[in-house]
């Protein structure tokens, strides 16, 4: 029982810690945009529920399973949304490898960000942790 509320103490000394990190992170654009448009506002606000779903699965997982699921969902969609721009561009410029370092952007590189990270947290927002969990409890 000791040691169920020591780990209870260490998980809120962690949120405590990360909140206000998580505030100035969220507030971010706020202070350094310059124009506010529709780009920059979407931006904003897609930074600031991220921030929130994040401080809410770090204050209780079990509770919060789903801001794990709703980041994951966001990832995705922020994935695919790399993955179809780039393709756009590269279809209009009528070249997938443009000009410049290997980590400009560029299909290549999206189609690689959204193999590594967009179809995990697909996999993730479908499934859960039912997944990872195969093996039967005994």
């Amino acid at each position: 029982m000791i040691e169920q509320e020591n780990v209870g103490k260490k998980r809120h000394v962690f949120f405590w810690v990360m909140l206000p990190v998580l505030v100035l992170i969220a507030g971010l654009p706020f202070y350094t945009a310059h124009a506010w448009n529709f780009r920059n506002i979407a931006g904003a606000v897609i930074l600031g529920v991220f921030c929130s779903m994040l401080a809410l699965m770090i204050y209780d997982t079990e509770k919060f399973n789903w801001a794990a699921r709703g980041m994951a969902a966001m990832l995705f969609l922020i994935c695919a949304g790399y993955l179809g721009g780039e393709t756009y561009k590269g279809i209009q410029a009528k070249t997938f490898y443009p000009d410049g370092t290997r980590s400009s952007t560029s299909v290549p590189n999206a189609i690689k960000a959204f193999a590594v990270f967009g179809l995990p947290s697909l996999l993730y927002t479908i499934f859960g942790n039912k997944l990872l969990n195969w093996r039967k409890k005994q």
